[in-house]
């Protein structure tokens, strides 16, 4: 990693925070929630990532996620069946697909991850925008998110930010800056 985007990293964590703060400073919460509890949501976000998104296996998706919950990501909202959809597209097109939580921050109801996905684009990605040939290269994201849960522990809400252009330009589908 670069020093450039080692000062990047930096700048979207010290956002976080202040998101973070700004968040917990005015959220509203009904039921006070117990160290334990904040475990258990810290576990359940390790959890989720290592049981369910790395194998594969959507089946299980609903032992975190409330059947309510919803996703805001820079390319639009995603219900849980969406989010699953997503996930099966990028493993489809990464190989040597991984997922590694870098940081987890729980506040009460909320948590915040700073997470980093990286594979190869070795096959064709059915993105959104229509489908992109792989480039065979590396794919690295970083991703910040934060989460909200609700009473029984479950994912309610999430919100995702991640460079969307960079993103595409790894894919093949946007040139990269300056070129």
């Amino acid at each position: 990693m670069n020093s450039r985007q080692k000062r990047l990293g930096m700048i979207l964590s010290l956002l976080l925070i202040a998101l973070l703060t700004f968040t917990f400073a005015f959220a509203q919460e009904e039921t006070p929630v117990t160290p334990e509890q904040e475990e258990a949501q810290r576990e359940s976000l390790i959890r989720v990532a290592e049981e369910v998104i790395l194998p594969g296996s959507y089946e299980n998706l609903s032992d975190f996620i409330a059947d309510e919950y919803v996703v805001h990501t820079p390319l639009g909202d995603l219900d849980r069946d969406g989010l699953a959809g997503f996930f099966t597209s990028v493993q489809a097109a990464l190989t040597d697909f991984n997922m590694v939580r870098e940081n987890i921050l729980v506040d009460g109801r909320f948590a915040a991850t700073r997470l980093t996905i990286s594979g190869i684009f070795e096959n064709e990605y059915a993105s959104p925008m229509g489908p992109i040939p792989p480039t065979g290269g590396p794919v690295v994201v970083e991703v910040i998110n934060i989460f909200q849960f609700n009473d029984d522990g479950k994912i309610i809400e999430e919100w995702v930010q991640f460079d969307v252009l960079g993103f595409l330009t790894q894919l093949g589908a946007m040139p990269a800056p300056g070129s």
